[in-house]
């Protein structure tokens, strides 16, 4: 760093601890930029990424028409894929990808012991066709598995919207 760098940087008042105060309005304005436009590039990104998986969930619901158990299978999917399509127009309350999230869990835990030990991972994914009903039934728990973390997300998201302390974004 040289002299003149040294020169231009306006020093920050230190807080009660004598620790540099970060919140100062002797920040940069460009420093107060990035802050500022931080939240909302957060959000787009969010936002692209939710219909990205709102598109997924959604060809999912669709194609399980042939499942043994198409009704329960085509709802928890169609119901991730309306809530990740609702998140992309950033409309979201935080109960719904909550309650969703919540149902995925719960169902990925009643499969998850019938296969732990059983099945390896890499059988999971290795060949299209399922070549034993555990393995189905891994394939399905790893599917409800994204839909809750994808929810959590999504609810995360939705609950620092909410606070009334938030950023605006």
């Amino acid at each position: 760093m040289t002299a003149s760098s040294k020169s231009r940087r306006s020093p920050r008042p230190a807080d009660d601890d004598g620790k540099p105060d970060h919140d100062s309005s002797m920040t940069t304005p460009r420093a107060r930029r990035r802050r500022a436009e931080s939240p909302r590039v957060r959000t787009l990104v969010l936002r692209a990424l939710s219909g990205v998986m709102a598109i997924v969930f959604l060809a999912a619901a669709i194609s399980l028409h042939n499942d043994p158990d198409p009704v329960a299978w085509m709802s928890i999917y169609g119901a991730a894929g309306i809530t990740a399509l609702i998140g992309a127009l950033d409309r979201l309350p935080r109960w719904l990808p909550a309650g969703v999230g919540i149902v995925a869990v719960v169902w990925a835990g009643r499969l998850l012991p019938q296969m732990a030990g059983h099945v390896p991972l890499t059988e999971l994914v290795q060949e299209l066709e399922a070549a034993t009903p555990l393995i189905q039934e891994g394939r399905a728990a790893l599917g409800l598995i994204v839909i809750a973390a994808w929810m959590g997300a999504l609810a995360f998201h939705a609950a620092r919207r909410e606070r009334p302390d938030a950023p605006a974004e």
